[in-house]
């Protein structure tokens, strides 16, 4: 235990050392303006030059060792929708068994070459490092996937708790803790719980984290994903539409009537005259609206309410957003359901299907089918990459594939081309959302949201 924490502080040293700007404003975020300085932000950019040139093999040429590349299509043709590269993707998957990589997994041991062989930004923009966000990612099992996410998401100046189900193997809890300890700004929740859905131990775990990355400073907005989900923007995106956003919660609702009796009555009355809505659990929510949701009495009461409830965790984040009287940073003012035009949903995209009632979730499915959610498959790909959500869920590593490993690919390249300033994403969508005219903006300055 102690080599591992002297491994672990001797890395977040050899981390400053190699990514200037962003890491030494992690160290030393409270002092952060006092270290923008223009020479060294010169510097951050040679470090990220660098970075490009590590991560500009596409993942198809990275593991090539695995398939034939003149039998498994390209993902550039699967992302265009080529129904002979599809049919392709089809016919190889049953000619070649899916089999876990674990190389990254495995190499975890040693945490230096793992940061180096697998590919982790260890640097951020500037603009990165003067808006760090806070994640929580909840797994159960395939930490190979997880995996997969994290380094998608990673940047040194943000944070990242990682919950790991009471219930999994010791095997992964072994994995994932290898894995966590190679980083300065990763961290599994002080209190763990065996999630099992339907239950308040599904919003436990996530409560669970939001406490502990209160504990961290300056980071501006919270995102909380499981383990069967990848972005489909890069962190510099994020950053952006989230600051376009001012301080305005996403959180799904809708006001059906029909949830009172299967989920609420039997716990009574709610408190505090509060109003009670079914969303997605998925949010992207401002750090004062987590404050709220984990000190505020108000906020306490009504968790220990919810303990009474069915499926608590699709209740909590959509219900706190949508009471304006509540006061709570960030909430809705206006309309509560989520429309795709008039209130749209930018947390995540989710599938579940035509017959659903609501275009944000009613998209024909190219993959299969887990809980009445569409697991993606390689038709999906255009779809995908064409989406305004931040995240998509939900994608099996050991479905269909390619789907994954050419998101993966997208989405790296995508960051090459960033960092190299040859890519410009249009965000006229998300400044022109209706729904941001209807916020409740507590302490501003100038129209700006102030952050603790």
């Amino acid at each position: 235990m102690v080599k591992h924490r002297q491994f672990k502080s001797i890395l977040a040293v050899l981390i400053v050392s190699s990514a200037a700007i962003s890491t030494a404003l992690y160290v030393l975020l409270g002092n952060a303006k006092k270290l923008r300085k223009e020479n060294v932000f010169l510097q951050a950019k040679t470090a990220r030059r660098a970075l490009v040139k590590h991560v500009s093999t596409s993942l198809s040429d990275q593991h090539s060792s695995s398939w034939s590349a003149e039998e498994r299509p390209r993902c550039k043709a699967l992302i265009e929708g080529d129904g002979v590269a599809i049919k392709r993707a089809g016919s190889y998957d049953k000619r070649h068994p899916y089999t876990p990589n674990t190389h990254c997994v495995t190499m975890a041991k040693d945490c230096k070459t793992f940061l180096k062989e697998c590919q982790y930004t260890l640097d951020a923009s500037l603009e990165e490092t003067e808006f760090p966000l806070a994640f929580s990612i909840v797994m159960y099992k395939d930490v190979e996937q997880t995996e997969r996410l994290l380094r998608a998401i990673y940047r040194p100046t943000n944070y990242y708790c990682i919950h790991v189900d009471g219930n999994a193997s010791e095997l992964v809890k072994q994995e994932m803790k290898r894995i966590v300890n190679c980083f300065p700004n990763v961290f599994t929740p002080a209190k763990v719980f065996a999630v099992e859905w339907g239950t308040f131990s599904v919003l436990a775990a996530d409560l669970s984290c939001m406490g502990d990355l209160l504990g961290h400073p300056g980071w501006r907005y919270f995102i909380n994903l499981t383990g069967q989900e990848y972005p489909l923007k890069t962190n510099l995106e994020i950053v952006r539409i989230l600051k376009i956003m001012n301080g305005a919660n996403v959180a799904d609702a809708n006001s059906q009537s029909r949830w009172k009796s299967r989920r609420w009555d039997m716990a009574g009355r709610p408190p505090h005259n509060i109003s009670l809505y079914k969303g997605n659990v998925h949010v992207a929510v401002n750090r004062n609206f987590v404050d709220y949701a984990i000190n505020n009495p108000i906020a306490k009461e009504f968790t220990r309410w919810l303990t009474h409830t069915k499926v608590p965790d699709e209740t909590f984040f959509a219900t706190l957003n949508h009471n304006p009287h509540l006061r709570i940073p960030g909430s809705s003012t206006g309309p509560v359901d989520t429309d795709y035009e008039k209130k749209p949903y930018i947390a995540r995209f989710k599938n579940w299907g035509p017959g659903w009632g609501e275009k944000s979730f009613d998209w024909p499915c190219g993959g299969g089918w887990s809980r009445n959610v569409c697991v993606f498959g390689v038709s999906d790909l255009p779809l995908l990459v064409s989406r305004r959500e931040l995240f998509a869920n939900k994608f099996y590593a050991s479905y269909q594939p390619q789907t994954l490993d050419c998101v993966e690919e997208w989405l790296r390249n995508r960051t090459v081309l960033e960092y190299e300033g040859k890519y410009d994403f249009n965000y006229t969508f998300y400044r022109s959302m209706p729904h941001l005219k209807f916020v409740y903006r507590p302490d501003t300055e100038n129209g700006v949201l102030s952050y603790f």
